[in-house]
């Protein structure tokens, strides 16, 4: 007996089921392909942010040290200790004395018990003093003073990050003027 046109059914070939099987692992691939290069996209930018945004914190707390201080050291000025541009000493407006602190070997400052390529807060007087890492991954820092002659009246600060991730370097720049002089 044979089968009449309306019992047989079309079905798929073993070709066609196997040919629509590649097809599918080829777009699944991509698709894994581009979330992975998203997610790797995803980390980068966020390591970054959260870089800058510390360093940004950092000079925050800087500047407004600086515009409440009720001086500034200038460079070799005074005993002050700061004999280079990677660092700034000043008396805050509570008469604690502080200095920040771009750790650097090629810096006239450079103090090897602290960690390289790093910025530090360091409060010389009062009850909270000692050493405070503000900022890691800094590739250069300076501190360059404006004096009237004799007072420091505004300091212009430069920072240039880096992370680990291979983005290129970042600069970030700030500048405080002096409110508080004698």
């Amino acid at each position: 007996m044979q089968p009449t046109r309306q019992s047989r059914r079309r079905a798929f070939t073993l070709v066609e089921v196997i040919l629509s099987l590649v097809i599918l692992a080829i777009l699944m691939a991509a698709l894994g392909a581009a979330f992975q290069g998203s997610t790797n996209s995803y980390a980068a930018s966020e390591g970054l942010t959260e870089m800058i945004n510390t360093a940004r914190q950092a000079l925050l707390r800087i500047t407004a040290d600086i515009r409440t201080a009720q001086g500034v050291a200038p460079i070799d000025g005074g005993g002050s200790g700061d004999i280079d541009n990677h660092q700034c000493s000043l008396i805050r407006a509570d008469g604690t004395h502080v200095t920040y602190h771009y750790n650097t070997s090629t810096a006239a400052s450079y103090n090897t018990a602290l960690d390289d390529q790093t910025l530090y807060l360091i409060i010389n007087s009062g009850a909270s003093a000692g050493t405070y890492r503000l900022c890691d991954h800094v590739l250069d820092m300076t501190f360059e003073r404006g004096t009237d002659g004799v007072n420091v009246r505004n300091v212009r600060i430069g920072m240039t990050l880096t992370d680990d991730t291979g983005q290129p370097p970042q600069t970030l720049h700030t500048a405080a003027v002096v409110r508080t002089l004698p």
